[in-house]
């Protein structure tokens, strides 16, 4: 017989509260640190932080043990993929089963694939806990950048390298699109993470060839080729500087022809500073050279309701601050104190000149290195620089609706 479910107890005079989440994230209404940029007449924009996938409830009467935990002898070690005996699974085995006793196996899209147990009730809670619109690709409504990574070259544990989404669900006849901006080194980690749908990226845009910035594109190709659910046609467009074509194909030279030929076309254009080409669901993509590398480049989106800017790595431009005009979210590197100043990165002071001049709605910073994080305020430091907007420094997981409204 089994015991009753108790209630947990609550203390007296105190209001009930979901206790899988923070007051900061049951607070929506949260304010950004910084004071906001007088004048009513532009909306702020909307911004939220993703939070990550919840972890799965257990059921009562399980004794602390994970649903399912002890039904399953391990897995063999060469067992064969699912998928047959073919050249590709025979090297990448997928989830092993038994001959005579196959598991009950369904896909679950929203992390490109993952297989699931249908008799695993811990799975199932963590289906429902998934934030809402991320399941599949068809609930985009709504413009949005969603900040993947936001590190530099040092490695983080609590953050990827460069990389940032923004989904669009396209205007009139033209489809959705998934743009992905850089592709630094655990960026495919925290796409997953996220429970955005990666092998549904419709265009990748590169703004320079550092590591930190592009690190991640073999594994992206080679999940695209082996790890995606069902077949794909909608082609994949690599934007990038002059030189993306001959990096790409030294990448397949290294790597492998799949990084050329993923089971779908990949498109590769180069877009030259100051020249506007269109995506296939609708918006501008412009380019714009920045004092970093030879070929590095910003990079400007824009659609009919919404406009996005990013800068890479820069050093100090005068003309960034004109091309960013009244972007919705300007997403800005500020790598450096003030004291450490260079030609090829940006610093807060330097920052605040280029933010005034571009009056976004929001400015998002970006690309801090931690020694430099760690005990300084970067956005307050970035406002006594003399820059009087809305400011938020980046995370994994932050949301913004870049809708103008």
């Amino acid at each position: 017989m089994r015991s009753p479910v108790r209630e947990p107890r609550r203390r007296p005079g105190l209001p009930d509260r979901d206790l899988r989440q923070s007051p900061r994230q049951e607070d929506a209404t949260d304010p950004s640190p910084l004071g906001r940029r007088t004048g009513a007449d532009r909306a702020r924009p909307v911004v939220r932080d993703l939070p990550r996938e919840a972890e799965p409830l257990l059921p009562p009467g399980r004794g602390g043990r994970a649903a399912g935990r002890d039904e399953h002898p391990p897995l063999r070690p060469h067992a064969e993929g699912i998928q047959g005996r073919d050249p590709v699974h025979r090297h990448h085995p997928q989830s092993a089963h038994d001959r005579e006793r196959r598991l009950d196996l369904r896909r679950d899209d929203a992390g490109g694939g993952r297989l699931l147990d249908r008799r695993r009730g811990a799975q199932r809670h963590r289906a429902e806990l998934r934030p809402a619109g991320l399941r599949s690709a068809g609930g985009v409504t709504d413009t949005e950048l969603v900040v993947v990574g936001c590190g530099t070259v040092v490695p983080e544990a609590d953050r990827a390298a460069s990389s940032y989404w923004v989904s669009s669900p396209g205007t009139g006849s033209a489809a959705q699109t998934h743009v992905l901006f850089d592709c630094g080194p655990g960026a495919l980690q925290a796409l997953a993470r996220l429970g955005l749908p990666w092998g549904e990226i419709t265009d990748l845009a590169i703004t320079h060839f550092h590591a930190d910035h592009v690190g991640a594109l073999p594994g992206f190709f080679f999940a695209l080729r082996h790890g995606l659910p069902r077949p794909r046609s909608r082609p994949l467009t690599v934007w990038g500087p002059a030189g993306t074509r001959t990096f790409v194909e030294k990448l397949a030279g290294a790597y492998g022809d799949f990084v050329l030929d993923p089971g779908f076309p990949v498109l590769i254009e180069e877009v030259a500073p100051g020249e506007t080409r269109s995506l296939s669901g609708g918006p501008g993509l412009e380019a714009h050279r920045t004092p970093h590398t030879e070929e590095s480049v910003a990079w400007r989106l824009d659609g009919e309701t919404f406009s996005f800017g990013y800068t890479g790595d820069s050093g100090p431009s005068t003309e960034l601050g004109s091309f960013m005009r009244e972007v919705s979210a300007l997403v800005c590197e500020c790598s450096l104190h003030d004291a450490q100043a260079s030609d090829n990165h940006l610093s807060p002071a330097r920052v605040a000149e280029l933010a005034t001049a571009a009056r976004p709605r929001l400015l998002v910073l970006t690309h801090i290195y931690p020694h430099f994080r760690t005990g300084h305020d970067v956005a307050r430091l970035v406002a006594e620089a003399g820059y009087d907007g809305d400011a938020r420094i980046a995370r994994e997981g932050l949301r913004v609706s870049l809708t103008n409204r």
